[in-house]
């Protein structure tokens, strides 16, 4: 089955998903579930009206696909 690992990449203890370091940790064992295909990350930035202040978090949620496609050596297409 196709999936998106969800990262709760702002900290908030509102939103779901695997914690940053966590995530990068167990990479390689999520991946090698065999009913699993992981097709990239998702994640939800906090909401304010100022975009200026989500750019971080989701400039790190790209930080973390890069991790993990250098975990892999291929890169995703999400």
């Amino acid at each position: 089955m196709p999936v998106l690992l969800e990262v709760n990449v702002a900290g908030e203890s509102t939103k779901f998903g695997f914690k940053s370091d966590t995530l990068v940790e167990q990479f390689l064992q999520i991946n090698a579930l065999k009913r699993i295909e992981i097709n990239g990350l998702m994640g939800m930035a906090p909401w304010t009206p100022d975009p200026e202040k989500v750019r971080p978090i989701f400039r790190h949620l790209r930080e973390l696909k890069e991790q993990c496609e250098n975990l892999l050596g291929v890169p995703y297409p999400i």
